[in-house]
Formats: C-alpha cells, sequence, structure tokens
C-alpha cells in the first residue's frame, strides 16, 4: 500500500534524502536513484525549500541502517508540485 508524503530535504553531494510522511509525520530515506520515475532533476530538489512543496506517494521498504531499523521510500511517484505562498 503506497503511502503520501512531502520531500523535507536532499543532499546532492551524497544525493540523498528524506520526506516525511502524511499521515505519521516521520521521516524517510530516499536515494535520488529511486527518484528516476518522477523525472525530476536534483536542481528542482534542492529548490523546493524555498520555492514549491513536492509531494510523493511511495511504498516504505524497511531495513537495517547505521542506526538500527529504519524505512526508504521505494517505487516513488510525483503526486503534484504546489508553490509556497
Amino acid at each position: 500500500m503506497k503511502v503520501t508524503g512531502t520531500l523535507k530535504f536532499y543532499f546532492e553531494n551524497d544525493n540523498y534524502g528524506f520526506l516525511v510522511g502524511d499521515v505519521d509525520g516521520k521521516d524517510v530515506f530516499f536515494h535520488f536513484d529511486d527518484m528516476r520515475d518522477t523525472h525530476l532533476t536534483k536542481e528542482q530538489l534542492l529548490q523546493s525549500r524555498e520555492t514549491y512543496l513536492i509531494r510523493f506517494a511511495f511504498n516504505k521498504l524497511a531495513y537495517f541502517g547505521r542506526y538500527g531499523l529504519s524505512m526508504k521510500a521505494i517505487n516513488i511517484e510525483l503526486v503534484e508540485i504546489l508553490p509556497l505562498q
């Protein structure tokens, strides 16, 4: 089942970032390679904090990371891009 969330931030040098789930408000890790199907550029992800809000639908995959059990966003789809007011 897909959930929705918004882009929290993106680290261009490391090619990863975090999404925030709409329902639970928890951070979900993503890698830029998993954004391939959204057709968004790295520049768009970087500029989003200042100019617009990007919403996504995605599946969560549990994995054991550096800090224990974590969640990763997979099958990411672009839902909408909204201008900030």
